[in-house]
């Protein structure tokens, strides 16, 4: 019998798995009582983390952070040109304006444009825990990633462990020619499957790229492997993406054992 991971109990519940290992599956969940009892706690777990931070709610705060951005930017730039708005005729006053109106303008929609972020969220029998970056991990965590387009339509996510291996999780698996996918506009969303940490040494590291269109996801597994094949890049570097696409990235740092 086929070994029961966490991950393969996850990508069960969402029918990822090839057909002759589904059945397999659910053979040994209703043989092993363990094994259907940690489906079933996978199961509750994925419905904790949806009833925790539903989208509505991250899309609201996210909404409120960038409102409050918006408002202090906008004071800041009264308070600059306040004490020079009487003293200049309407032509001065008009080109001044242009000058320090236009660069906050381009701030404001780089701000609600491409600039993602990734949240991971450790899952164990006893609950979940939300994970700072560069917390620590172990082989065999189990970690569920999610992401916050921050505005953009399209996006891919990866990892690269203390190996050098790359692994791609949005979309699971990569194809050739494959292009981005589109990405859940608002807050925060979880994938459709967890991740279990295998036991490469020092660190996993996850990339998050977003872009406004689809990009070629070939030359991002080019440059991550690129990356990865440079332990210091791979652990604190950033990809040499093309114009348009942004980046983020969210380090865990591997323990030697649990």
């Amino acid at each position: 019998m086929m070994p029961m991971s966490d991950r393969t109990l996850e990508r069960y519940l969402l029918s990822e798995l090839p057909e002759d290992e589904m059945e397999e599956v659910a053979r040994a969940v209703d043989q092993d009582p363990d094994v259907a009892a940690r489906l079933e706690a996978l199961r509750r777990s994925n419905a904790e983390i949806l009833e925790r931070y539903p989208p509505s709610m991250m899309a609201a705060r996210i909404r409120d952070r960038w409102d409050a951005a918006e408002k202090a930017e906008q004071a800041r730039l009264q308070s600059r040109w306040r004490g020079l708005a009487f003293a200049l005729p309407g032509a001065a006053l008009a080109a001044l304006l242009l000058v320090v109106l236009l660069p906050l303008q381009q701030e404001s929609t780089r701000l609600k444009g491409l600039e993602g972020s990734l949240a991971l969220h450790r899952k164990s029998g006893t609950g979940i825990e939300a994970l700072a970056d560069g917390a620590r991990a172990s082989a065999g965590d189990v970690i569920q990633i999610s992401y916050v387009a921050g505005g953009a339509r399209y996006g891919a996510i990866f990892s690269i462990d203390g190996r050098g291996a790359v692994t791609w999780h949005l979309p699971l698996g990569l194809r050739p020619r494959a292009e981005s996918p589109q990405v859940q506009p608002g807050g925060e969303v979880p994938l459709g499957a967890a991740y279990e940490l295998d036991d490469a040494p020092g660190f996993e590291r996850f990339f998050l790229v977003t872009s406004d269109k689809p990009f070629p996801l070939d030359r991002i597994d080019a440059e991550a492997k690129r990356l990865a094949a440079d332990r210091a890049g791979a652990r604190e570097g950033s990809l040499r993406i093309a114009r348009g696409l942004a980046q983020a990235s969210f380090l865990l740092v591997k323990a030697a054992g649990r």
